[in-house]
This record gives C-alpha cells, structure tokens and sequence, in this order.
C-alpha cells in the first residue's frame, strides 16, 4: 500500500545562468519584465547545470523524502533523458512501477535561462506529456492518496477517469490544476472540486480558476 501516487509530468531541465542578459519594463505592460537576448548571437554563460522537474516528478520526489511511500505515474521516453528520469526516482526511493516508457515520443524537456535576480525564462517542450496512458488501473487502487498535477494535450482526458476511479475506491485526492485545467474555469472545475480533498492554488491560480478578483469561489 502506498501513501500516495503523483500523476503528472515528468521532464528533463536545464539551466543556463547568464548575468550579462539586460532586464527591462514592458512599455506595454509595467507589471511584465522582458529580457533582452541578442538575436543571432551566441551568449556565454556564467554557469549551467541540469535537474529533473514535472509535476508528477517534483511532487513524488518531495513525498518520498517526508518519509512517505510514493509512487508516480508519468510518461517518459526510451531515450537517455527517461532512463535518467527513472534512475533518480529510483535513487529518491519513489517506485517506478507505473512510469510510461513510450517507445516513439521523447521526455519532455524544459531549458531555463536564470537571471540575475534568479528569476528564470523558460523554453518547454512537453513531448511524452501530452500522451499519459494508463493502461492497468487495478495496481493503483493501492493507495491512501492521489496527488494530481498538470495534466497536458492527450493527457488532460484523464482526469475524469483518474477522479471516478478515486472516487469508486475511496482514495482521497490532492489536486493541483495545471494551465490546461485552469482554463476550463471554476464551472469546467467545480465537478472535481467537490471531491477533491485538498486543492493547491497559489493567488494568481485562485483569480484564474473563479475568473474574478473576488475572493470567494462562487457557489
């Protein structure tokens, strides 16, 4: 029996830190900052490293090191950046039992340029995200928690099957929308809101999701 099982995306990210790239307001929109990349140049980088990210990834990961039993599901591909996926779950002691090694799509990778300020701007390519398949439902019964996150393209059609089946099985769910759920509002929502045990917005997702600035949900 698991503590929890993360259904989401899996990718491989890399950063580049570059404190030369200019920052400015956007004339157009003082809340938004641009940054200035130099089209056509080739920019050097004060430092660069790589980690692993994703929704179902990053969550699973943070469960494991409280000391609960994890599991993910997930979609990667067969090619070095999925297997390095599946050995670092494996090292953070989450079972990989139910990760998708798609034989054609490759693992989603993101590529993120830091600033000074260590804000980042980030390039992502979703690749065997967006086509999540879960083929043997039965094994994930086993479970106290369901923790959803982002859900993309093919994959977001999961989500009413993944909440019925929580529901028939008495597995209490942690849902935390992606932008693909967000844009179906509060009323595309409400439905698997209501049986959701704890949903996880920060503000600006609250704002989105009832597509207001008020502060209460509408009932």
């Amino acid at each position: 029996m698991f503590d929890v099982i993360t259904i989401g995306g899996a990718t491989r990210d890399f950063f580049f830190e570059v404190d030369s790239l200019k920052v400015k307001k956007n004339p157009k929109m003082p809340e938004q900052k641009i940054l200035e990349i130099p089209y056509g140049e080739k920019i050097v980088t004060d430092s660069t490293f790589y980690s692993f990210g994703g929704g179902a990834v990053n969550s699973a990961i943070s469960f494991s090191r409280l000391g609960l039993k994890t599991a993910t599901v997930c979609n990667i591909g067969k090619e070095g950046s999925g297997r390095l996926i599946a050995e670092h779950l494996r090292a953070e002691k989450v079972s990989t039992q139910f990760l998708n090694r798609d034989s054609i799509l490759h693992t989603g990778l993101s590529v993120l340029i830091l600033g000074k300020d260590a804000e980042h701007t980030g390039f992502l390519e979703r690749g065997a995200n967006n086509h999540l398949l879960i083929k043997n439902w039965r094994p994930l019964k086993n479970t106290k928690w369901f923790y959803i996150s982002s859900l993309t393209g093919e994959s977001a059609k999961l989500l009413p099957e993944i909440f019925r089946f929580a529901k028939k099985h008495n597995i209490k769910v942690a849902f935390n929308p992606g932008s693909n759920q967000l844009s179906q509002g509060y009323r595309g929502l409400k439905d698997f809101i209501k049986i959701t045990d704890v949903l996880l917005l920060n503000y600006q997702e609250a704002e989105r999701l009832v597509e207001s600035k008020t502060k209460t949900i509408p009932k």
